[in-house]
């Protein structure tokens, strides 16, 4: 599928998530997004230099409802995931705090290419790979990242992992 294609299919997502945030245009090699809500155009991602790494959302347990930002998140990346041919590598996980306050959604850093703009938006940090425990779920993507990160996680117990 074409870049412009997808960050129309993006645009949409983003309206109906997050109201009138649209026409995400490429222009020369730049892509630029106008936000209607501040009259403003800003420049591709600032993430883009960083897209190679693990990236968190967190919500507070009171968001996570039916049809809440963390279901738009899911069927977001959902929407970007199978429309960009599932490519290799790229998976969203979640996990609930020890307390239930919080759920935590995990971006592979495949995952966080597909939809860098909303995370963004969203103000994902950048984060170590998730923890394998009885808390975590694979949502949506490629299993044999959970297989890598159960294999990393057994291989480097104990070691600090660059």
């Amino acid at each position: 599928m074409a870049c412009s294609t997808r960050s129309g299919v993006l645009s949409k997502i983003l309206d109906v998530i997050f109201g009138p945030l649209t026409a995400v245009t490429r222009l020369s090699t730049n892509l630029l997004v106008y936000d209607q809500r501040r009259n403003k155009v800003f420049q591709r991602s600032a993430m883009t230099p960083l897209l190679r790494s693990w990236y968190r959302v967190d919500f507070p347990l009171r968001e996570c409802c039916r049809d809440g930002k963390p279901d738009h998140l899911q069927k977001a990346f959902e929407v970007m995931y199978v429309t960009s041919h599932k490519p290799l590598g790229a998976a969203l996980f979640e996990r609930h705090d020890d307390n239930c306050e919080t759920n935590s959604f995990y971006f592979s850093p495949e995952a966080a290419t597909l939809i860098s703009l909303l995370l963004e938006f969203l103000g994902a940090i950048v984060c170590e790979p998730p923890r394998l425990t009885e808390r975590l779920v694979l949502l949506v993507g490629d299993e044999d990242v959970q297989t890598n990160l159960r294999y990393r996680q057994t291989t480097f117990r104990g070691r600090s992992i660059k």
